[in-house]
């Protein structure tokens, strides 16, 4: 009966140790899995960041281009009236010259 009694202890130590490796394994499973995540976190507020960069570059730039957009129309509309101005006074030169030339 003694001999069972140590063969039983014998094997709860043994259980208990099987026990605690298992245990150490899954809290080193644990603590890696936590690391990634924190790698992973720390990642992702960096994108984050980056696009939110990339967001005020883009609002700056569709501000510039707006802006070009209607300097453009602007200079299209002078262009245009100095284009009208142009062929007027041309014309007026036109007359004027014939008019020379007739006398």
């Amino acid at each position: 009966m003694r001999e069972d009694q140590l063969d039983e202890a014998k094997q709860f130590q043994r259980d208990n140790e099987a026990t605690l490796n298992e245990s150490d394994v899954l809290v080193k499973k644990v603590v890696t899995l936590e690391e990634r995540f924190d790698d992973t976190e720390s990642k992702l507020r960096e994108a984050l960041e980056k696009i939110r960069a990339y967001d005020l570059e883009n609002e700056g730039l569709q501000r510039t281009i707006t802006q070009h957009e209607k300097d453009k129309e602007i200079a299209e509309q002078k262009y245009e009236e100095m284009k009208e101005k142009y062929l007027a006074s041309k014309g007026e030169l036109d007359e004027t010259i014939k008019m020379l030339e007739s006398m």
